[in-house]
């Protein structure tokens, strides 16, 4: 299959999520990330909405594993960041998908952190970088125990920012949020390699 294909595919795939149509939504995801030839960018909008797909259908281990794949990559992908405007249309509508999938599953309490901690992963998605800024800053202010807000503050400070004292502080705020958080721990293993932390 070739790139064109690949988001070509995910956009549809898009779609059918919208529509209730996990089955075939996840079993486009999995077609893109068979194909070795996929780039990073499309692996990761396929294991966003796979995710998505995946906790619909109550396969609660693949929607962890895509979960954290989708993470992996974009802590391991600085590249990522030029695709995302490439493929702007795509972009803003996996993060609105994975905003809406995000929020759905918290309390009132965290609502608006939430909202937050997705709106400036958007925001930094679409090189809108202060603005990005300030709301995630916001949103770990409003709910210090919001795992995401820290995680996406980490990204950003990683990738926007390169400030990597301040991505090793919220991956490590993430860790003591969620001792399981594989995204965390993958940052944290690149922050190593690259020898930014001893």
């Amino acid at each position: 299959m070739g790139r064109k294909s690949h988001i070509t595919l995910l956009a549809s795939t898009c779609s059918l999520l919208e529509n209730g149509h996990s089955k075939d939504a996840l079993a486009n995801c999995e077609s893109v990330l068979e194909d070795e030839a996929s780039s990073p960018y499309e692996r990761w909008v396929a294991y966003s909405l796979g995710t998505i797909a995946a906790r619909q259908l109550g396969d609660w281990g693949k929607r962890t594993h895509y979960e954290n794949e989708a993470a992996g990559i974009q802590i391991r992908t600085p590249e990522l960041l030029d695709e995302y405007n490439v493929h702007r249309a795509l972009t803003l509508k996996t993060a609105e998908l994975t905003r809406r999938y995000v929020t759905a599953n918290f309390d009132e309490a965290n609502q608006e952190a939430l909202e937050m901690a997705n709106r400036g992963a958007e925001l930094a998605m679409a090189g809108q970088s202060q603005a990005a800024g300030r709301l995630l800053r916001r949103a770990v202010e409003l709910d210090p125990k919001c795992e995401l807000a820290h995680f996406n503050l980490g990204l950003y400070a990683y990738h926007a920012l390169r400030d990597f004292q301040l991505c090793a502080q919220c991956m490590r705020k993430v860790l003591e949020l969620n001792p399981h958080n594989e995204g965390a721990k993958q940052a944290l293993n690149v922050l190593r390699s690259e020898g930014h932390l001893a």
